[in-house]
């Protein structure tokens, strides 16, 4: 399986490098659980590699259908995704909002998806939402954590396991 880079469709050019982070934490924590899964995880930078060599833009990549995606990259599945909506507003942004209107709204907003597609047919395999809004500081950092968790819980090849000693492939 193999991990692609998510494109920025936020109106902001920081949405890019959230992407990136989100893609990373992602990767990090399934690779420190790959063991609970029955489907091996393409190195990023493998992907990466291969998606340079063709020229490939991460927004190019990501618009490619999930199938596509796959024969591509050489793997039996993917993960893709965008980020939709990236706010990341200043100490100073929040105070003069404070100023004029007498409300502040958070600091940092990010909304992204991610999906799984299979290299046989693209068919969609799994699919979640995100959405984070917090401080400034916290809110790119918390998201990147709680997605990362919630992806390696909620991922469709997980092991089932059936007791203490037996357990069973998923998928």
């Amino acid at each position: 399986m193999a991990i692609a880079p998510l494109a920025n469709l936020s109106t902001e050019p920081e949405g890019a490098r959230a992407g990136e982070v989100l893609r990373e934490a992602i990767y990090y924590e399934m690779v420190r659980h790959r063991d609970d899964f029955t489907v091996e995880l393409q190195d990023i930078a493998e992907t990466d590699q291969i998606l340079r060599k063709h020229n490939l833009s991460d927004g190019e990549a990501a618009r490619l259908p999930g199938g596509d995606l796959c024969r591509f990259l050489g793997v039996d599945v993917v993960m893709k995704g965008s980020v939709f909506k990236y706010l990341n507003r200043n100490a100073l942004e929040q105070a003069a909002e404070k100023a004029i209107f007498d409300t502040v709204i958070t600091g940092s907003e990010i909304k992204a998806n991610l999906a799984i597609y299979d290299a046989t047919d693209g068919e969609l395999i799994w699919q979640q939402d995100f959405e984070q809004k917090g401080e400034r500081s916290s809110s790119v950092d918390e998201l990147r954590k709680n997605v990362a968790w919630s992806v390696s819980r909620s991922f469709p090849y997980r092991k089932k396991k059936l007791g203490v000693f037996r357990e069973v492939t998923g998928f």
